[in-house]
C-alpha cells in the first residue's frame, strides 16, 4: 500500500525546538503536529528504490509534496509521485500514482502536558492518475507530538483510510522517535503498519537522518523493510520553503 511505504513524513521530533527553521513530514511515515508558517511555500520531494523487485514497484520518482500555509496553524496539501513498476518478465512500465488534495489543522500547542496534536484529511483522485481508475478514497488521521528536553522527541499517528464507500476502512498507526545530534543533524527510528479490517496486517520499520543546508532547505536519507519477508527500501530527499506573503501588521 501506498501510504505504507511512501507516505511523506515529517523531520525528527529532534528539531522542533529551532522555531522558523524548516520541518518536514518526511522521510518518515509519521506525520508531525507543525503546520508551514502562514504566507510560505514549502516543497517536499524525494526518490524511492526498491531492490531486487519483480512484478512490484522499481522505485518512486519524483515524490512531491507541496505545502501552502493558510493561517497560523492551517495549511494546504497537494500530493503525487510517479512509480516504475518492474514486470515478471523483465520490463518496466511508468504509472502516476493517485493525487492527493488535503489540509493539516493544528489544534493544540501542548498547554501543561507538553503534547501537541493535529488533525490532518485528505481525498485521493483516482480520474487524475493513471495508475487507478476507481472510486475517490479519503483518510483522516490524528497526530501527536511531545518534546523531552531540547534533543529528543516522540510522536505518534492514529488514522482510518476508506477505498470508496462501500469498502471496510482500514486502520493505520505509527510510532517515531527523533534526536538532534547536532545543530545540522537529526536522526529517527519508527514502527508503523495498517490493519485492514478484511485482510492480513502489515507492519514495517525505517530509520535515517535529516541534515539542514540551511534556514529553508533540508536534505534526507533513510532505509526501511517489512517484518514480514524481504521488501528493502532507500529514500532520499530535498526539501525547501520560499515566502510568498507576510501577515499585515497593524500600525493602530
Amino acid at each position: 500500500m501506498k501510504c505504507l511505504v511512501l507516505f511523506l513524513v515529517f523531520v525528527p521530533l529532534g528539531t522542533f525546538a529551532q522555531g522558523e527553521r524548516l520541518g518536514t513530514d518526511r522521510p518518515d511515515q509519521t506525520e508531525a503536529t507543525m503546520t508551514v508558517p502562514m504566507g510560505s511555500l514549502q516543497v517536499e520531494t524525494g526518490v524511492v528504490l526498491f531492490p531486487h523487485t519483480d512484478g512490484r514497484p522499481d522505485h518512486s520518482a519524483p515524490q512531491v509534496l507541496v505545502r501552502l500555509g493558510l493561517g497560523e496553524r492551517v495549511e494546504f496539501r497537494a500530493e503525487g509521485e510517479r512509480t516504475v513498476i518492474a514486470t515478471a518478465e523483465g520490463g518496466k512500465y511508468t504509472a502516476w500514482e493517485v493525487p492527493e488534495l488535503g489540509a493539516k489543522v493544528g489544534m493544540g500547542d501542548g498547554g501543561k502536558t507538553g503534547i501537541r496534536t493535529a488533525m490532518l484529511v485528505k481525498l485521493g483522485i483516482p480520474h487524475w492518475s493513471t495508475a487507478n481508475d476507481g472510486d475517490p478514497y479519503a483518510g483522516l488521521r490524528m497526530a501527536a507530538d511531545r518534546n523531552f528536553g531540547e534533543r529528543f522527541g516522540l510522536g505518534a499517528n492514529v488514522a482510518m483510510e476508506w477505498e470508496g464507500v462501500s469498502t471496510s476502512p482500514t486502520s493505520l498507526y505509527t510510532l517515531s522517535g527523533g534526536m538532534e545530534v547536532s545543530s545540522r543533524f537529526a536522526a529517527f527510528a519508527e514502527l508503523y503498519g495498517a490493519l485492514p479490517e478484511d485482510g492480513t496486517g502489515d507492519h514495517r520499520w525505517d530509520c535515517g537522518g535529516t541534515w539542514a543546508l540551511g534556514p529553508n532547505m533540508l536534505a534526507d536519507a533513510s532505509l526501511g523493510n517489512c517484518f514480514t519477508g524481504q521488501e528493502w527500501f532507500f529514500s532520499a530527499g530535498f526539501s525547501f520553503r520560499v515566502q510568498c506573503w507576510r501577515k499585515k501588521v497593524s500600525t493602530q
